[in-house]
């Protein structure tokens, strides 16, 4: 027969091994979830950082980023030459308007004031949305947005 206490003294050990392996596997769990944590609020730490760094460098000027960013300057130089080019384009389109105006009007037998009198009276009527052949500044988004602040510099100028 074997003696009982021995026998209740290797299961208290196993027990305690039991629960040291336990408490030990548990601790190494908390361990590494801190670890993770840590880590994770780590890269959330550096991602906020990333992310004001790209806000601070995107409330400046595009040509003082282009200047500082090489990637970036080709993208912008190919942007302000397509604008340049297309303003380049629009400012020739109302040069040869204008210029087509004048030779009409002076063909009518109209004088150059009368001309400029009448091209000033068709700015306001495309302003106001007026024009008899569909001119108006509410067929074009970008000249409706503006046509008020238009409006009040022409009124503050004496021109309408």
């Amino acid at each position: 027969m074997i003696d009982n206490s021995a026998y209740k003294l290797a299961q208290q050990a196993k027990d305690h091994s039991d629960w040291m392996s336990n408490f030990e596997e548990k601790r190494r769990n908390e361990i590494d979830q801190h670890q993770k944590e840590k880590s994770f609020t780590d890269e959330i730490l550096a991602l906020k950082n990333r992310n004001q760094e790209l806000e601070n460098l995107l409330s400046r000027p595009l040509k003082q980023i282009a200047q500082e960013h090489p990637a970036f300057k080709n993208n912008y130089e190919a942007l302000i030459e397509a604008q340049n080019e297309i303003l380049a384009d629009w400012i020739l389109g109302q040069k040869a308007y204008r210029e087509t105006a004048m030779q009409l009007g002076l063909q009518l037998g109209k004088t150059p004031e009368e001309i400029k009198n009448q091209f000033s009276q068709n700015v306001n009527a495309v302003l106001e949305n007026k024009t008899e052949h569909g001119n108006n500044a509410s067929s074009s988004k970008t000249l409706s947005e503006n046509a008020a602040a238009i409006i009040a510099i022409r009124k503050k100028d004496g021109k309408m």
